[in-house]
């Protein structure tokens, strides 16, 4: 009975976590120089501060809010699924259709 009430509550505990973490990590987007950029926002504080495209060579900002808000999302689904580091592939930014300038 014990391990069974101990398994409940752990389970409770797992989901409202989830939900707390769900509820609290926020996407916000921001202009930088000649484009934009994103960050992940936990509670009050700030858990990434991206300026420019990940997974390219050369530094470019984002060329449209659109651009930095859908790989935030997609980089706050890969914390929210335990992907550490939830790092972003060209293949994800061809998928997400991101500009990117040759």
């Amino acid at each position: 009975m014990t391990k069974q009430f101990l398994l409940v509550g752990s389970l409770f505990l797992f989901a409202f976590v989830s939900c707390q973490t769900k509820k609290s990590l926020k996407v916000e987007s921001f202009v930088v120089d000649e484009g934009w950029g994103y960050k992940l926002v936990f509670g009050k504080k700030t858990i990434i501060y991206q300026t420019n495209i990940p997974a390219i060579q050369n530094q470019q900002t984002f060329h449209s809010e659109r651009d930095a808000l859908v790989i935030g999302y997609l980089v706050k689904e890969k914390l929210l699924h335990n992907q550490i580091p939830p790092t972003v592939s060209l293949n994800e930014l061809a998928s997400a259709k991101v500009q990117i300038m040759p």
